[in-house]
């Protein structure tokens, strides 16, 4: 063979392989944009998706014979009713309806929340029941595995959907099985976000100040028995501007063995 047909068969295959390896590029390439554009979409998509609740809110005050304030929403629950203003402790004989003892709307500060828990009262309390019709479900925050797919409220009020990000959950001790409602300035906030975090049965890792907005939901429970007089109690914070409503982690402290073993049945002790 020539050198002419040498040079010739030799550069034949040179342009094959080229034309593998920018296959082999290119092939490549589009499977790193296909692989950054799901992890982009994971990381920006919302973990939690606002459900307009403004109208509902007007549509609501002009059906009942309340001061219909606003309404709340929580995320894996049925929990999505209205809230009327009760300057009472409670609000009897409506199950339907969450309450508040603060008539103001407080987006800035710290909103009180309360309900009834009138099917879930145990030590044993269920998740998502269509039974429900007042905050039994809350409890079901009791449970790591409903945490990881569930951790936002939504707080509609003024005309506004607001969402709040979970930062605590724990029991409270009270005399009359409620939680004080009372306004706070920003040292006394400031003291209860420290208070409820260290109280927290999980450490969720929000970074939380007193200029953050607070909401706090709470209902009775007789989970550590019928005369121990405790609240179940769950505190968010809004979700600042231009934060990404993610998931995020979160674990279980030292405190929540003992939820656990109440939740196993392997102890009854009304101490908390």
């Amino acid at each position: 063979m020539t050198k002419k047909g040498t040079k010739k068969i030799n550069n034949h295959k040179n342009k094959k392989k080229y034309t593998k390896n920018t296959i082999c590029v290119i092939i490549c390439s589009i499977l790193l944009l296909i692989a950054l554009g799901f992890l982009f979409y994971r990381w920006t998509r919302p973990f939690y998706k606002i459900e307009p609740r403004v109208d509902a809110v007007k549509k609501k005050d002009k059906e009942v014979k309340k001061d219909v304030t606003g309404w709340v929403r929580v995320q894996g629950t049925d929990i999505d009713y209205p809230i009327i203003y009760s300057a009472g402790e409670q609000v009897k004989g409506d199950y339907s309806f969450s309450w508040s003892n603060q008539k103001e709307s407080f987006v800035a500060e710290r909103k009180v929340l309360l309900g009834h828990n009138i099917l879930n009262l145990s030590s044993t309390p269920m998740t998502t029941n269509k039974k429900f019709s007042g905050f039994e479900e809350l409890l079901s925050f009791l449970y790591p595995e409903f945490i990881k797919n569930n951790k936002y409220i939504q707080y509609t009020v003024d005309g506004e959907d607001y969402v709040y990000k979970i930062f605590a959950i724990s029991f409270v001790k009270t005399n009359d099985g409620y939680i004080n409602t009372y306004y706070m300035d920003k040292n006394e906030k400031k003291k209860y976000i420290q208070q409820v975090k260290k109280e927290s049965y999980f450490d969720f890792g929000v970074d939380v100040d007193s200029n953050d907005g607070i909401i706090t939901l709470a209902t009775c429970t007789r989970f550590f028995g019928p005369k121990a007089g405790y609240s179940f109690r769950i505190d968010a914070r809004r979700v600042r501007n231009g934060e990404v409503m993610s998931n995020y982690d979160f674990k279980e402290k030292k405190n929540y063995n003992k939820i656990k073993k109440i939740l196993k049945g392997d102890e009854t002790s009304e101490k908390a």
